[in-house]
């Protein structure tokens, strides 16, 4: 119902008697009983599998290699996507422990990790539930891009936890256009604040519209839109 489990609270007084915040927010998943590959993603997926393979581990069976790899990955996820402005004791002790949150916590938590000619190019974490599976964090490399493995794995994950029986995936939070590719996915839906739905334009306008904001007088704006819409 769109709520989602904040990693960390949002200040030391709500922290206070607290270990589990949630919010509201926009959230994205997949219907897996509507999902079926994609033919241009399976087209490559073909294509590639005999120099690709994955493997999927509770985040608690990771060696300290393929942790020490991951981290490694990770760090050149974010510089890549420039969300590493700079590289001070303060910035990067925060990214490793959103690192850890993400990868390494949790009894529920799994991890997919994609071999490409034997190299580690890339990671996701996901939480695993009775009925769904949550998605975490995904990062890669960006060293082979025609992989296309950010689309990739979550077909993989999509179909595997289809056949096993589970309902939805949970694709996270979905603000700005950089979150519209998600629409891509057969069995789509968003968390409108009331309801589950599936139109791709209005979901594509959406992040759109976040995207032009530029000041909190323009997000005041865009809230009654959507209040009143």
């Amino acid at each position: 119902q769109g709520w989602n489990k904040m990693p960390y609270p949002p200040n030391k007084k709500i922290a206070e008697g607290h270990k589990n915040i949630w919010t509201q927010l926009r959230l994205t998943r997949i219907n897996l009983k509507k999902f079926k590959w994609r033919r241009g993603d399976s087209k490559i997926f073909n294509q590639i599998k005999q120099d690709y393979f994955y493997e999927i581990k509770p985040s608690i069976e990771l060696s300290e290699e393929e942790i020490r790899k991951a981290r490694e990955v990770f760090f050149k996820y974010i510089k890549c996507k420039k969300f590493l402005k700079d590289e001070s004791p303060k910035t990067l002790k925060a990214y490793n422990m959103e690192f850890e949150y993400n990868c390494l916590g949790g009894d529920n938590r799994k991890v997919i990790l994609h071999y490409y000619k034997s190299d580690l190019v890339a990671f996701s974490s996901f939480e695993v539930y009775p009925e769904s599976i949550c998605g975490l964090q995904f990062a890669w490399n960006y060293s082979h891009r025609k992989l296309c493995l950010g689309f990739l794995e979550k077909s993989i994950l999509a179909d595997l936890h289809k056949m096993e029986g589970k309902k939805y995936y949970y694709l996270g939070m979905s603000y700005g256009k950089e979150c519209s590719y998600k629409k891509r996915f057969h069995g789509f839906e968003f968390w409108t604040g009331r309801e589950w739905k599936t139109s791709v334009k209005e979901y594509e306008r959406a992040c759109l519209n976040d995207s032009k904001v530029k000041s909190f007088a323009d997000l005041e704006k865009l809230s009654d839109l959507y209040l009143y819409e």
